[in-house]
């Protein structure tokens, strides 16, 4: 179809007297012959970009967050004085099956002067890039102290929960025997010379699968029993992260393999490290034990099992100000993406009102 331009001062061919054509019929024209440019659709193409970008922003949030999880961990036992209270640890029994472990702790062996206590004091630790361990607050502190001829000896245990948290590292439901498993811990001693040993130990009922920790002049060691140890390292009264890899076959020996302070966060294992093997290292609980022939303490703290090293090493979340919350990543992104897609919007819009505003004329 031909379309007949006017202009405001035409005369009309039929009636020859000269007419204005209404401006809204003006600008209809304009658009359809092409002479005017048409309106873009701003606002719905930047409603589009908009909700485009919000669903992208949140599946990029979700990447984000997990992204960077680790697998859980087996149990954590950060000694916390919200699940602890203080005094004495016997008896004590916060989340058992929640938290890895079956029963409370016990004492085992106790002679001499002893006492075994939750306590507020907390350990911490920070790598070598200056990453700081997660802490939860609160610890474990094993005393013993000669008596007379008595040497001081103390041990608590806790049995782990074998045909729960711990079934696919267990060949027959009632020892942990099989498969990789990661350990970590925090140790302190406050006796690092003479006749002592201050232990974390792997158990199997009262027999010993494996003890780290410090002993006599020899300083911290890996090992079973007293006639079978490596030595990892001189020991000192300071703070230390303890990281091990057990490897466990049902049919046969294991070993493992043990860190001293390593970096946190990792996803692969470290270099180095100090081997232990050719034992039955088959276990279902832990021991907490302290020896001395004069008075000594041993404190542990965040007592990790996990099937990655990553479950193991947790590093602790930057701190922040207590009047400023930290945003996530995610919701910058999004903040921003809302940001702009009003601007956009708000422009598209102007433009819209401006071509359809232009010289006046009017379509709706």
């Amino acid at each position: 179809m031909e379309l007949l331009s006017y202009k405001n001062d035409t005369r009309s061919p039929s009636r020859g007297r000269a007419f204005q054509m209404p401006e809204r019929d003006l600008a209809a024209a304009a658009l359809c012959s092409g002479s005017a440019k048409k309106p873009t659709q701003l606002p719905i193409a930047w409603a589009c970009f908009v909700y485009v970008a919000v669903i992208s922003a949140l599946q990029t949030g979700s990447l984000l967050t997990s992204g960077c999880a680790f697998a859980a961990v087996l149990t954590v036992e950060p000694f916390s004085l919200v699940d602890y209270s203080l005094g004495p640890l016997e008896g004590q029994n916060p989340l058992p099956k929640q938290n890895g472990y079956s029963w409370g702790w016990g004492i085992f062996q106790d002679q001499g002067i002893t006492s075994r206590s939750a306590v507020g004091s907390t350990l911490s630790y920070v790598d070598s890039n200056l990453n700081s361990l997660a802490v939860s607050g609160g610890s474990i502190e094993i005393s013993a102290q000669q008596s007379g001829s008595t040497i001081g000896l103390t041990t608590s245990n806790r049995a782990l929960d074998i045909d729960g948290t711990f079934a696919p590292f267990s060949s027959a439901g009632t020892l942990i025997d099989q498969g990789t498993v990661y350990l970590s811990f925090l140790l302190q001693t406050t006796q690092f010379s003479g006749a002592h040993g201050s232990y974390l130990k792997l158990s199997a009922g009262s027999a010993e699968a494996l003890r780290i920790g410090s002993r006599d002049n020899a300083g911290f060691i890996v090992g079973q029993g007293n006639s079978s140890q490596t030595v990892i390292a001189f020991d000192d009264a300071s703070t230390h992260l303890f990281l091990a890899k057990l490897n466990m076959n049902a049919s046969g020996n294991d070993n493992v393999t043990v860190w001293m302070d390593p970096d946190l966060g990792l996803t692969s294992d470290p270099v180095g490290g100090t081997f232990f093997f050719g034992v039955e290292m088959s276990f279902n609980g832990i021991t907490l034990e302290e020896l001395t022939v004069s008075s000594s303490s041993l404190l542990i703290d965040e007592l990790r099992f996990g099937a990655e090293i990553g479950d193991v090493l947790p590093i602790a979340a930057p701190a922040t100000q207590a009047s400023v919350s930290a945003p996530e990543p995610s919701s910058v992104f999004l903040a921003i993406v809302a940001f702009f897609g009003i601007v956009f919007l708000r422009v598209g819009q102007s433009h819209f009102a401006w071509l359809m505003g232009n010289n006046n004329h009017k379509i709706f």
